[in-house]
């Protein structure tokens, strides 16, 4: 059973390339990078949705846009506005996932009912004063 890792850097926190973690997806290609002694691999910043700026705010999201070439999945996306503190920090533009799993070869897929483990965060809002 493979074991799935996430903290392995600070969100902000930027990682070199490993060609290794080269994977294709339906947006284009992705290299991302190797993490506990090259057992994990990560992508940062993958777009999931379009940014919901300009006349897309207040809408359901539209697609990730797809790119040419391979992107570079080293750092995490923008962080989603918090309100609360002064200034008000963060980007509308932060539809963006960091993924991590097992360090296998080409890429492999579970096979047959072998299932692999997933955990997620949901992003939420800072707590409004009153």
């Amino acid at each position: 059973t493979a074991v799935l890792v996430i903290a392995l850097l600070p969100a902000s926190a930027t990682a070199d390339a490993d060609p290794s973690s080269q994977r294709t997806l339906r947006q284009g290609s992705v290299v991302g990078h190797a993490a506990e002694e090259g057992q994990v691999h990560g992508w940062r910043g993958l777009p999931y949705a379009a940014p919901p700026i300009g006349p897309l705010r207040w809408r359901a999201p539209d697609p990730a846009q797809g790119w040419e070439g391979v992107r570079q999945a080293t750092a995490s996306g923008n962080r989603c506005v918090q309100l609360g503190g002064e200034p008000v920090q963060g980007s509308e533009d932060c539809l963006y996932l960091d993924v991590f799993a097992p360090a296998v070869a080409g890429d492999a897929v579970p096979e047959g009912d072998e299932r692999w483990p997933v955990m997620f965060g949901i992003h939420g809002g800072a707590a409004r004063k009153r």
